[in-house]
């Protein structure tokens, strides 16, 4: 009887080790979610923090809006007044986006409209 006895104490033992193991790999396996998880918001917010502000500038010159060339991004503002005609109105409709953050960048396709 004393043989059963420590056939049946090593099984304990043997499934506590195997009880064991699975919970190491478990926690191990989340500490490495944790790990990436951390390391895509860090990279979130160095993208969105400290970038400049953009501006969307149309050119000067009439010829290059009238065939449709598009409107450069400028980190600064020059304050540019523009010829007084009328108040128009613009339909504004945002076609795509796109934002990517290896290399960080957005675009949009947007079409504008006079309303008249």
């Amino acid at each position: 009887m004393s043989n059963r006895r420590t056939s049946v104490r090593g099984a304990a033992l043997l499934e506590m080790s195997v009880a064991m193991l699975l919970l190491g790999l478990a926690v191990f396996g989340i500490a490495q979610l944790v790990i990436r998880h951390h390391q895509l918001v860090s990279t979130i917010d160095d993208w969105c923090v400290g970038e400049p502000t953009y501006y969307v500038v149309p050119s000067d010159d009439p010829l290059e809006r009238t065939l449709g060339m598009p409107a450069a991004l400028e980190e600064e503002l020059e304050y540019r007044l523009p010829p007084v005609k009328r108040r128009t109105k613009y339909e504004i409709e945002i076609e795509s986006r796109e934002k990517s953050l290896r290399p960080p960048r957005a675009t949009a396709v947007v079409v504008v409209e006079e309303i008249d």
